[in-house]
C-alpha cells in the first residue's frame, strides 16, 4: 500500500499526458486558422477583381462592347489575354455581368437620385470552388464555395 502512495503524489510524465491531450486540439485550430486566412483571401481576390472590373465598365460609354476585357481584368488584372489568373482556376468565364435600370422620375423637381429618367447599374459576380489546405472542406463534410458580387453606377453609358 505504502507503494501506491508514492504513485499519487508522482509529477514526472504529467505533462506529457497533458500535451497528448492539448497538442491535437492545437493542431486542429492551426490548420483552421491557416485554412480560413486561406479562404479570406481567395475572397478578397475576387472582390478586388470584380471592383477594378466595374470601374473599368462605369466609365465606358458603351460597357457591352468591353464585357470581354473587363472579365479578364477581373481574373487576370490585364485587359489583354494572356495574363495569370489571380486564383488558380479563376478564369474570365466565372465572371457573370449583368446591367440593371432603375426609374428615376421627376418628382415635381427632385428626383429619388441624381441623373436622368433612367439610373444604369453593371453588376459583376462570381463563384469558385474554395479548396485550400482541405481542412474546412473536412470539417463542412462537402464542398466550399466562394462568392463575391460587386455593383457600379454607369457614368459613362451613352445609351
Amino acid at each position: 500500500m505504502l507503494k501506491l502512495g508514492a504513485y499519487r503524489d508522482c509529477q514526472s510524465g504529467a505533462a506529457v499526458v497533458e500535451a497528448v491531450f492539448v497538442f491535437p486540439l492545437l493542431i486542429l485550430l492551426g490548420f483552421g486558422g491557416v485554412d480560413s486566412s486561406l479562404l479570406m483571401l481567395q475572397n478578397h481576390k475576387m472582390e478586388n477583381g470584380l471592383t477594378a472590373a466595374g470601374n473599368y465598365l462605369s466609365r465606358s460609354e458603351n460597357p457591352q462592347s468591353l464585357e470581354t476585357k473587363a472579365r479578364r481584368l477581373a481574373t487576370t488584372g490585364q485587359l489583354t489575354s494572356g495574363g495569370t489568373a489571380k486564383i488558380t482556376g479563376w478564369g474570365a468565364n466565372d465572371v457573370v455581368i449583368s446591367y440593371q435600370n432603375t426609374a428615376n422620375p421627376d418628382n415635381g423637381g427632385s428626383r429619388d437620385y441624381r441623373g436622368g429618367d433612367t439610373i444604369k447599374v453593371a453588376r459583376l459576380t462570381s463563384q469558385l470552388s474554395y479548396d485550400g489546405i482541405g481542412f474546412l472542406k473536412a470539417v463542412t463534410g462537402g464542398s466550399v464555395t466562394v462568392k463575391a458580387s460587386y455593383e457600379e453606377r454607369l457614368i459613362g453609358d451613352a445609351g
